[in-house]
């Protein structure tokens, strides 16, 4: 190379270091723009902030540019002295590594993502077939498909305590009962061994995982009862025959000891119930003369705290509610349809009415987006 090129070169580096400590000193509005930074997006992107050129450097650049002066040449002689500096000071992006040795994060390059943790099932039903159970993580990372069907009928998932496995329903004209393996594979979220548990003429609705993991519960519609069937499947057992149409959801206790359930004779008769499993009695904990007062309709999709005696539940004008058992005062949360608990009882997630996911933090409310979707259920641990 030739002794001016290289005096350009250093000209350059000298510009390129100066540029580099006045951008990370200037006002950048989103950070998050960073990851992605480009050329394009810097032209286009008005939430980053470019730094302007200052006469020195516009002098030297034009320089050289009248010079002739070749830009991948300089761009090696650049990368080369950065590195050499840095690795001779200590101050320059030298590869950095961890106490163990290996290669960590420098500051240059995004982080990998985390790894998958899918906590969170739920159902999507585009416009048109096929639809899709999906799982992702907690904070809505890492979205993948896990089943696809043509039938409306797809949805209600629930998790297995383990965190391996999902109950849920499927098929058409009356769904069925499926359950279906989730594991990782490299990285990333996969569905196995989809199983039909059972097979009925009727409607089989709700599925829910019991917290023991040996049986999940189930609403036969058109029979009237609450059933439950081995996780593994087997013969069904009568847990409970209403006299009236139930309502939607099923949700059991911490302990696997009750299962809150809805009956609804009517559209303005709605009532939310807890059925004991050991001695079969029901104990009416909010009757339909309260979603009466508020307009209509009633408590429905209950969900049954992680840790305590507290239900969640949609009531009348599509609101959130939460209540202590056994039968407390209802509490609004937040407008929304379709709520879960966190592991920990500190978060409900529930569908808005735009159809994005909400999690709300019941302690200092604030409210994160995850995505969109219906019907999400958030695995127990």
């Amino acid at each position: 190379m030739s002794l001016g090129v290289a005096g350009g070169c250093q000209d350059l580096v000298r510009i390129a270091v100066h540029r580099r400590e006045r951008f990370d000193a200037g006002p950048v509005r989103d950070t998050r723009s960073l990851r992605f930074w480009g050329p394009r997006q810097l032209e286009t992107d008005p939430t980053v902030t470019r730094p302007r050129v200052t006469e020195e450097e516009e002098l030297v650049m034009n320089h050289h540019r009248h010079l002739g002066l070749a830009a991948g040449p300089c761009i090696v002689v650049i990368a080369c002295v950065l590195l050499v500096a840095g690795c001779q000071d200590g101050s320059g992006p030298g590869l950095v590594t961890s106490p163990e040795g290996k290669p960590a994060y420098d500051g240059a390059k995004p982080p990998p993502p985390p790894p998958a943790d899918p906590a969170i099932a739920f159902y999507v039903r585009p416009a048109h077939p096929p639809y899709y159970l999906k799982v992702m993580d907690a904070d809505g990372s890492n979205v993948a498909t896990i089943y696809t069907s043509t039938s409306l009928m797809l949805g209600w998932p629930s998790w297995s305590p383990d965190g391996h496995s999902i109950a849920f329903m499927d098929g058409s004209p009356s769904p069925d009962l499926w359950r279906i393996d989730v594991s990782v594979v490299n990285g990333a979220p996969v569905g196995s061994n989809a199983t039909r548990l059972l097979d009925r003429t009727t409607s089989i609705w709700h599925p829910a995982w019991s917290p023991l993991g040996d049986q999940i519960a189930f609403v036969d519609l058109q029979q009237r009862t609450i059933e439950v069937i081995p996780a593994a499947g087997g013969v069904p057992s009568v847990l409970y025959t209403s006299p009236v149409a139930f309502g939607l959801g099923l949700a059991w206790s911490p302990d696997a000891s009750k299962i809150a359930f809805v009956e609804s004779p009517s559209a303005s008769e709605i009532s939310l119930h807890v059925l004991d499993i050991n001695d079969r009695t029901v104990t009416t904990v909010l009757g339909s003369e309260w979603g009466q007062q508020l307009g209509g309709g009633g408590p429905t999709v209950p969900d049954w705290a992680r840790t305590q005696d507290m239900l969640a539940f949609q009531g009348p004008q599509g609101m959130i509610y939460t209540m202590q058992l056994p039968s407390g005062t209802p509490t609004l949360v937040a407008e929304g349809n379709w709520p879960t608990w966190s592991p920990d009882d500190r978060e409900i997630l529930f569908t808005s009415p735009r159809g994005s996911f909400t999690k709300v933090n019941l302690a200092t409310g604030l409210i994160t987006r995850l995505g969109s979707g219906m019907w999400p259920d958030w695995r127990r641990f």
